[in-house]
């Protein structure tokens, strides 16, 4: 009898150790989330992400936005090089928001996808190791399918690279994308923002300073003047000419991203900038004085940024 008390004592102690093992195992498992089903990204430990960004230093630091910071890392097991977004406390960005930018960037090299960025500018532009181009910051980025309706109508962006009708309108399409495309390419060779808050009135908006240089016939006075004269001079000429006409005020008469790409590349040649100013310009046929008065106060302030990083149409330092 005493034998079986004891068997019955030993199997009911085994029983609670292993239901308190399970249920503690339980507790601390990381929930997988629905989306992870589908696109199955790599988890890495805390403790793993520390090492590989050498304790999130300031040396290994790429960017910071609304949402976080952004570091430079590498796994040491693989010598595989990653981006690490760390997000702050008082960030904005939601699960929704998160799983919009996982899928953007799982689906980048999708045939059948077409990506909305929304926020193209000089400082969601990384530089590789060789000097090519990579955009970043596709926390607002949108994914609309070949044959639908290609827009969202929540106004997102940067002031100065919103395109005219998606102020009025509050639609993103791939129009806007290269209005604001054609906002960084101007940006780049003049070395001025969009919009200067600084200096004459009639200098404000840079697009229409471009193009009344282009109109005098002397295109290259807008180019940055710390080059001094340090650059091709038909190369420059082509990027700012092609910044105006992604400038344009009609979306339709907007180049598309692989036209832009094989007026870059030398395949097409470089359409006919109109002369007509009223058709250029952020804000054409708007008074930049009053434009002026208009602006926030938060002016320069991201909407909602993220960062993460990925291969862009700049590849291949164009």
């Amino acid at each position: 009898m005493t034998i079986i008390s004891l068997i019955a004592a030993a199997v009911m102690l085994v029983t609670l150790i292993g239901a308190a093992y399970i249920i503690r195992r339980k507790k601390y498992e990381e929930i997988r989330e629905d989306w992870e089903m589908e696109y199955g990204p790599h988890r890495f430990s805390y403790k793993n992400l520390y090492k590989a960004t050498k304790g999130f230093k300031d040396e290994q630091l790429l960017g910071a936005g609304g949402f976080g910071k952004v570091y430079r890392g590498v796994i040491s097991s693989s010598n595989l090089q990653i981006a690490v977004k760390k997000v702050s406390h008082d960030s904005k960005q939601g699960m929704k928001e998160f799983v919009a930018e996982i899928i953007s960037l799982g689906r980048l090299r999708h045939r059948n996808l077409v990506v909305l960025h929304r926020d193209i500018k000089a400082s969601n532009v990384l530089l590789d190791a060789e000097f090519n181009g990579r955009l970043g910051d596709f926390g607002l980025a949108r994914l609309c399918d070949h044959g639908t309706d290609p827009q969202t109508t929540h106004v997102v962006g940067t002031v100065g690279y919103l395109a005219p009708e998606l102020t009025r309108t509050g639609k993103a399409t791939t129009c806007t994308d290269v209005f604001a495309f054609g906002a960084f390419m101007l940006e780049m060779a003049c070395g001025r923002r969009p919009i200067e808050l600084q200096g004459q009135p009639e200098n404000v908006i840079l697009v229409d300073w471009v193009f009344e240089c282009w109109r005098k016939g002397a295109i290259l006075d807008a180019s940055d003047p710390r080059l001094e004269g340090n650059y091709v001079v038909e190369e420059m000429i082509l990027v700012l000419e092609l910044g105006l006409l992604c400038s344009h005020a009609n979306p339709a008469a907007r180049p598309s991203m692989r036209q832009v790409m094989q007026v870059l590349d030398g395949d097409a040649n470089l359409p006919d900038v109109p002369y007509d100013t009223s058709s250029l310009g952020t804000f054409s046929n708007y008074n930049a004085s009053d434009f002026l008065v208009s602006l926030p106060s938060s002016f320069g302030q991201r909407s909602a940024p993220s960062m993460s990083s990925t291969d862009s149409i700049l590849k291949g330092g164009r």
